[in-house]
């Protein structure tokens, strides 16, 4: 599913009425739920079970870090481009950089698709899949993403982080699997830019 920026994943001490769990079951069944999360500032696709059979079939995907999760980010500054690897661990409501063997890996590679003054077009490709892990290594490379208030971002209407692309080999049937979802008007115009063609940023 594409998931819109501000809707949470799973319920919160605050309840459940609108997330996509509860609205995946309405549709779905009661067995229906997310395969992975997005934090709930965060657009773009999302991956669902509607069965207890599907969603244990994806379990080891998830774990063992072989889903294909590609996303965009508009940042300040221009991060380094290639493997970010900064163990990360969880302190209260936010993602921090662990010292020593502290925490747990975390990989990123970014690659910057397009510059335009102080802002930059990331993709971002997960190789592991920590709690805030792309908003956290942009912070750490001194580049936060637009939006991101948790993590010293420049305020903006919304998080400019969109989950871009996501593929998999399917579990039962071994065929693969691509999906895509580009930003929405909204996602651009929170940051200053007119929609941007992405057809030339094929990534690697």
């Amino acid at each position: 599913i594409h998931k819109p920026a501000g809707q949470h994943t799973q319920g919160t001490a605050l309840g459940d009425k609108g997330t996509v769990v509860r609205l995946a079951q309405r549709r779905f069944g009661g067995a229906a739920q997310v395969a992975h999360r997005l934090d709930a500032p965060t657009s773009g696709l999302l991956l669902i079970a509607k069965t207890l059979e599907a969603a244990e079939a994806l379990r080891p995907l998830v774990i063992e870090h072989a889903l294909d999760r590609r996303y965009l980010a508009v940042c300040t500054g221009t991060p380094a481009e290639g493997i970010c690897e900064r163990r990360l661990m969880r302190r209260g409501r936010r993602t921090v950089l662990a010292d020593g063997d502290e925490g747990k890996d975390a990989r990123t590679w970014f690659e910057v698709l397009r510059s335009e003054g102080a802002l930059s077009l990331v993709h971002a490709r997960l190789e592991t899949g920590r709690t805030h892990q792309v908003r956290v290594h942009l912070q750490s490379l001194a580049c936060p993403i637009l939006g991101d208030r948790l993590y010293e971002g420049p305020r903006a209407d919304r998080l400019a982080l969109h989950a871009w692309k996501l593929g998999l080999d399917h579990p039962f049937t071994g065929e693969r699997h691509d999906w895509r979802c580009d930003p929405d008007e909204a996602f651009w115009a929170s940051v200053g830019w007119e929609p941007q063609q992405l057809d030339a940023a094929e990534p690697a």
